[in-house]
């Protein structure tokens, strides 16, 4: 991170002056939106290949201690999914990417990139009222941790901060569990992150039919089934400095696919 968003900590000393006047406020809540498709799957048969947009917006009341950044975030998705079928896709290392623009971090780990998205970071001491920077996000095929595959998060932060930070996020089954930087030394708080994960397909494997034949079959990142006509997300914030955990969670209708109909002997 070049100089720790050195205009953010500049904005953040500035905006000190009005926060040492008045009561400090807090993270109030947060929202998360879930939009996957296709919303049509099957019930009993195999699991179908998804695309999912994930967004987390977190309100403030400032002026806000500038120490309560979030410090992980756990998404629960619904337990039809299944995330991060990587099979032999490309992974990336996320130490090459410290300190890299979106084009740079592209450029080393294109063949590796399942998603990209947009983010928002604003003053803690004066809300996004007072400074609101726009960011890039683009989403990795990380190393696994643990024997669980893993997905970098890069983000990019536009001008004039023109800086980088990387979250490290777990795939584990349906949980997507992800690690934030923290930023308390910029006075900048993380307001606004989305990321859209399109149907991607990332290798194939072969297997033996009834008859012994071997057939292909696709591996894609993201896959799920329609169990109950319902698809149930939530995720939960931890934030520092004894701020309180915020919890979000919402839903989505799926549709199930009619089974195919035997055919008669």
């Amino acid at each position: 991170m070049r100089n720790k968003y050195v205009v953010g900590a500049t904005l953040a000393l500035a905006l000190s002056l009005v926060a040492s006047g008045s009561a400090l406020g807090a993270v109030t809540s947060q929202k998360l939106t879930v939009d996957a498709a296709p919303t049509l799957q099957h019930k009993k048969g195999p699991a179908g290949p998804v695309g999912i947009n994930v967004t987390v917006d977190t309100f403030e009341s400032p002026p806000t201690p500038a120490a309560q950044t979030a410090q992980t975030t756990v998404l629960n998705f619904d337990r039809a999914f299944n995330l991060g079928n990587t099979a032999n896709y490309p992974q990336c290392n996320p130490v090459s990417l410290a300190n890299t623009t979106t084009d740079q971090a592209k450029a080393l780990c294109s063949s590796a990139q399942v998603g990209a998205g947009d983010s928002t970071v604003c003053s803690a001491a004066g809300g996004c009222g007072i400074t609101s920077l726009p960011g890039i996000v683009t989403a990795f095929n990380g190393v696994p941790s643990g024997g669980s595959p893993t997905i970098i998060l890069h983000n990019r932060i536009g001008p004039p901060a023109n800086a980088t930070t990387i979250l490290n996020g777990v795939l584990t089954g349906d949980t997507l569990t992800v690690s934030v930087p923290d930023t308390a030394a910029t006075g900048l708080h993380l307001t606004h992150f989305f990321t859209a994960v399109p149907v991607l397909k990332t290798g194939v494997v072969k297997k033996k039919g009834k008859k012994g034949k071997k057939k292909k079959k696709n591996v894609f990142y993201i896959t799920a089934k329609c169990l109950d006509r319902v698809w149930d997300f939530n995720e939960t914030t931890f934030f520092r400095a004894g701020a309180p955990a915020q919890f979000s969670g919402t839903s989505q209708p799926c549709q199930q696919r009619k089974p195919k109909k035997k055919k008669k002997k």
